[in-house]
C-alpha cells in the first residue's frame, strides 16, 4: 500500500512562504522511518541529523510552497492547502498513485482526487507525516538562513534564528527598517510591528532599544517577547482604530 503523508510549516510566520512536504512510503517499509517525530518536539540538531535518513528511506518526497503574494490574495488557510497540493503533485507527476493520503490537521485538502484522511496531530503519530514535518521544517529553515546570508535586506530581521516568526528581534528589525518584500504585511503581528515602526521614525531616535525603553520601559517587561504585543492588543496605549482593530 502506497501512502503519502503531508505536513506544512510556516503558517504563523510573518515572513516568507508557507511550505509543505509530501512523503511517499510503502506501508510495509514504515519501520525504516520509525525514528521520525513531529518536528516541533525535536531540536534543530536532531532534525538536521534525521533529514538524510528520512530522504533516503522514503520512496519519494516533494516540496511545495505558496508565496507572500498568494498568501495576501488567498489568506493563509487556503495558501497552506495550495502548498500541500503542489507538494503532492511533485510525487504524482512522477507516476506514483497513492492508495491513501494522510494530512496533518482536521481538514482534508480541497480539490484533490485521491483518497485522503485528516488526522489531528498526525505529525506525532504517523511516520510518513512525521517525516514530512521534518523535511518541511529543515528545508524552510535552510531557505531562511540562505536569504539572510545572501541578501542584506533580509539580514535586518534575524530570520536565520526565528525562521520568520514573530519574536523580539524580528520585531526590532521591523521597527527600525520597516517591511521587506517578503513580509506578510496583512498579518496582525506585522501590523503591530509596523505601527511601532511609524512611531519610531517620527521619534527621530536612532536606537530601537533606547526608544522602546523610553516609550514603554516603565509600563511593561521589555524582556518578554510578547509583552509589548499584548499591551498593544489590549489598547492601553496604541489605539485600536489606528490599525483597524475596531
Amino acid at each position: 500500500m502506497l501512502e503519502i503523508g503531508v505536513d506544512e510549516v510556516g503558517c504563523s510566520s510573518i515572513f516568507g512562504p508557507v511550505s509543505a512536504c509530501a512523503v511517499l512510503i510503502n506501508k510495509k517499509d514504515e519501520g525504516k522511518i520509525s525514528q521520525a517525530k513531529d518536528s516541533k518536539v525535536l531540536t534543530r540538531n536532531s532534525r538536521n541529523s534525521l533529514i538524510s535518513q528520512m530522504k533516503e528511506n522514503v520512496l519519494c518526497y516533494g516540496m511545495g510552497s505558496a508565496g507572500v503574494q498568494e498568501i495576501a490574495k488567498l489568506n493563509i488557510y487556503w495558501s497552506k492547502f495550495l502548498a500541500m497540493r503542489r507538494a503532492i503533485f511533485q510525487i504524482t507527476s512522477k507516476g506514483f498513485i497513492p492508495d491513501n493520503i494522510i494530512v496533518d490537521g482536521n481538514k482534508k485538502i480541497p480539490n484533490l482526487k485521491h483518497k485522503q484522511e485528516a488526522i489531528i496531530k498526525a505529525d506525532g503519530k504517523i511516520p510518513s507525516v512525521s517525516a514530512a514535518s521534518i523535511i518541511a521544517k529543515v528545508t524552510r529553515d535552510n531557505l531562511m538562513k540562505e536569504l539572510e546570508e545572501n541578501i542584506k535586506e533580509y539580514s535586518y530581521y534575524n530570520i536565520s534564528s526565528n525562521a520568520g516568526y514573530f519574536n523580539k528581534n524580528h520585531m526590532k528589525g521591523i521597527i527600525k527598517h520597516g517591511f521587506s518584500d517578503l513580509h506578510r504585511t496583512g498579518f496582525v503581528y506585522s501590523q503591530f510591528c509596523y505601527h511601532l515602526h511609524k512611531k519610531f521614525v517620527k521619534s527621530k531616535m536612532t536606537s530601537v532599544d533606547d526608544w522602546l525603553e523610553f516609550e514603554y520601559g516603565d509600563k511593561i517587561d521589555l524582556e518578554d517577547d510578547w509583552a509589548l504585543y499584548k499591551y498593544w492588543k489590549m489598547g492601553r496605549d496604541m489605539k485600536a482604530k489606528d490599525i483597524g482593530w475596531g
